[in-house]
């Protein structure tokens, strides 16, 4: 046999086993296709993707805890600010009125009351 069809022998075998490897794969997805549908397909990839974000985070939090609690404190003092604000305008005006009497006196005088009845 020449060279060039020896050449073109070669060629054919490799295209019948390409042709084959490629039927068998055809096959295979058909019949991966008719056993679950697109979307059924879709939601499990979705559904797998969910939850190596939900993993990854929980590691991410367990890991680096005050990446999840200063946001959560901010969170929480932005939604406590006019409370927060008001306690403060309050205490500065009990500050500027000035106190008859500190705290630890009140105190003292509570306690010796309590301790004579």
């Amino acid at each position: 046999m020449s060279e060039p069809e020896s050449d073109l022998l070669e060629a054919r075998v490799r295209r019948n086993a390409a042709r084959s490897a490629l039927a068998t794969l055809v096959d295979r997805v058909r019949d991966t296709v008719d056993q679950r549908s697109v979307t059924a397909r879709l939601g499990d990839d979705a559904l797998a993707a969910a939850r190596t974000i939900g993993a990854e985070a929980t590691d991410l939090a367990r890991n680096h805890r005050w990446l999840v609690a200063l946001p959560v404190l901010g969170l929480v003092g932005w939604l406590a600010r006019r409370p927060l604000l008001r306690a403060g305008k309050a205490a500065v005006k009990h500050i500027k009125a000035g106190e008859p009497q500190s705290a630890w006196s009140r105190f003292r005088e509570w306690a010796g009351r309590k301790a004579r009845s």
